[in-house]
């Protein structure tokens, strides 16, 4: 969580201030996606691109459920 939050989340505001809520949009998604399929399948830059590439049309569907174009950082594990 502390990686998904420190390296690739947006957190949210609440009229200007910072709300403390965090969020990832698909570019971020796939950008932490990328470093888990490298390190825990031990893939190379190019066979993890292919391998989000070819899942994370379907993936990003089932999880964006309403549309939002977003998730919280909370979902994204």
């Amino acid at each position: 969580m502390r990686s998904i939050i420190n390296n690739y989340a947006v957190e949210g505001q609440t009229k200007g201030v910072p709300n403390g809520h965090f969020y990832l949009n698909k570019d971020s998604v796939d950008d932490v996606s990328r470093e888990v399929v490298k390190t825990h399948l031990n893939m190379k830059s190019d066979q993890a691109d292919k391998y989000i590439n070819d899942r994370k049309g379907a993936l990003w569907r089932n999880h964006d459920v309403n549309g939002n174009g977003f998730l919280e950082s909370t979902e994204v594990p």
